[in-house]
Formats: C-alpha cells, sequence, structure tokens
C-alpha cells in the first residue's frame, strides 16, 4: 500500500516539524506549508491525500482554506486544528471548520497518540459536504 501523503499547515514551525515527525514514524510522506496560501500552491501541482491544517494563520486562514480545499479538491481528508486566537476561541474556530466540511477536528495542545488518532478517523470516514446556514440566518 503506497505511503499517505499528509500535508500539515501551520505558521509555527516547531509544531510543524514535531507533527511532520510523529507521522513520518507512522509512514505518512509529509509535506509543510506555513500558512494557507503556500498550502494551495502545493495542492495544485501534488496529489495529497490528507491536510492537517491550523485555523488561525496569517494570509489564507485555516477556514478559508478548508472552503478551497472542499471546492477544488473534494476527496482530500482535513483535520482543522486550533489553540484559538485574535479573539476566537478554539472551539468556536473547529465549529466553523467543522460546518465548512473538515474530516475531524483536533483542539490544541495535544498528544500524538491523540493526533494519530485523529488522522485514523480522518482517513475512514466519508467526506462530508459543507453545511449550509438556514434560509434566512444571513
Amino acid at each position: 500500500m503506497p505511503a499517505i501523503t499528509t500535508l500539515i499547515v501551520d505558521d509555527e514551525e516547531t509544531l510543524r516539524r514535531v507533527i511532520q515527525i510523529v507521522l513520518e514514524e507512522a509512514g505518512h510522506r509529509v509535506l509543510t506549508a506555513e500558512n494557507g496560501s503556500a498550502a494551495l500552491a502545493i495542492l495544485a501541482g501534488e496529489p495529497v491525500d490528507l491536510v492537517i491544517s491550523d485555523i488561525v494563520m496569517p494570509e489564507t486562514d485555516g477556514i478559508e482554506l478548508v472552503r478551497e480545499i472542499r471546492a477544488k479538491y473534494p476527496a482530500v481528508k482535513i483535520i482543522s486544528m486550533s489553540g484559538g486566537g485574535n479573539y476566537l476561541t478554539a472551539a468556536l474556530c473547529l465549529k466553523l471548520a467543522d460546518q465548512m466540511g473538515a474530516s475531524a477536528i483536533l483542539s490544541k495542545p495535544f498528544m500524538p497518540a491523540e493526533l494519530m488518532e485523529r488522522v485514523e478517523e480522518a482517513l475512514r470516514t466519508p467526506n462530508k459536504p459543507p453545511r449550509t446556514p438556514p434560509a434566512g440566518s444571513r
């Protein structure tokens, strides 16, 4: 079975590296990006099975990234992660990502075992379409 190609997107280099090490030890082929814009550039040129992305990032944030991936690469699995920031709680950020179509969500900080549980969950669960708000709620 070929290795799962996973793209890690986070503006914190240390966290990207830690996640990369955990996933490579599990047999994944890992790519990294420092923000959503860089991630979209990688996705345009490289097949990816799974994206693990922070939500609060400069340039293209994680919510916009989920939206773009669902529109352009519907088969890609997505794990959105957040510790909150910029007036938003982690719970709200993750709820938004879930509603946009993330395959799984992960609250920071997390342990490697929890990361791998979410990876397995995302890879085995069919992608869900983004939820549309009820009529009149806009």
